[in-house]
């Protein structure tokens, strides 16, 4: 999961607690924007999130294809278009 989500997550978690009692005291102690937490309170997705299913590669997709890129310019390869 994403850290932001994350962070996301853990501000609703202690506003519905009552351990905190404000949106902004949340957003300020996990490290994330007010109007973030608003969006999200109010079921809205953002940009990444609602361009997910148009994408070719799902991100788990993506990251292995970063690494296998990466393990092979370190062992010196060529990488010609028509391999990745």
């Amino acid at each position: 999961m994403d850290p932001t989500e994350i962070a996301i997550q853990n501000a609703f978690q202690d506003l519905d607690s009552g351990q905190i009692s404000s949106m902004r005291a949340a957003a300020s102690k996990w490290d994330v924007t007010k109007s973030t937490l608003h969006m999200e309170r109010k079921g809205r997705i953002n940009q990444h999130k609602a361009q997910l299913p148009q994408q070719r590669l799902t991100p788990d997709q993506e990251n292995f294809l970063a690494d296998w890129i990466i393990e092979q310019d370190a062992q010196e390869f060529s990488l010609l278009h028509p391999y990745v």
